[in-house]
């Protein structure tokens, strides 16, 4: 018998309390993903911390700010930033010194899951949109970035064996 078909006398009897149900959060709850998601995000405030750094991208930066989670919806909903950010993680970030493999760039399965963590960031922050065009955009893209995507991993594949 499950904890919830007991009768109210046997609920009585029982030492243990309960926890209260919770909602599930659409983007995860556990401590695993939480710290993942903070590690996407830092690494998303760092991309675009360079692309204000360097002149041939500083008018970008004007345009998309300098913290991943203010990316403005009509930037987001475009594909121009996610280039940026894919070439950015495959071949200019270098993990800070006194981390985990500091002084190096990040693998491929990092750079893909961070890439991939951002995106989702923006998906869901911008899902209850009232914009037409990000509604429209958000699902087109969603097609468009696993193209990229695949094509991104072929770069990184052809690389590993050049």
């Amino acid at each position: 018998m499950s904890q919830c078909a007991k009768s109210r006398s046997d609920r009585k009897q029982s030492p243990k309390k309960q926890a209260a149900s919770q909602a599930m959060s659409a983007r995860g709850g556990s401590d695993s993903v939480e710290n993942a998601r903070k590690e996407h995000l830092k690494k998303g405030d760092t991309f675009l911390k360079h692309v204000a750094d360097c002149e041939e991208t500083a008018a970008l930066a004007t345009r998309w700010g300098q913290r991943w989670r203010d990316l403005p919806e009509k930037e987001a909903t475009q594909r121009e930033v996610y280039e940026h950010l894919a070439n950015y993680l495959a071949d200019v970030h270098i993990i800070p010194a006194g981390e985990k493999n500091g002084g190096q760039k990040l693998g491929e399965g990092t750079a893909l899951a961070t890439w991939r963590g951002l995106l989702n960031e923006r998906r869901v922050h911008f899902s209850n949109s009232t914009e037409p065009a990000t509604k429209v955009n958000l699902a087109q893209r969603a097609l468009r970035f696993l193209m990229a995507e695949i094509s991104w991993i072929m770069k990184l594949w052809a690389g590993l064996f050049s």
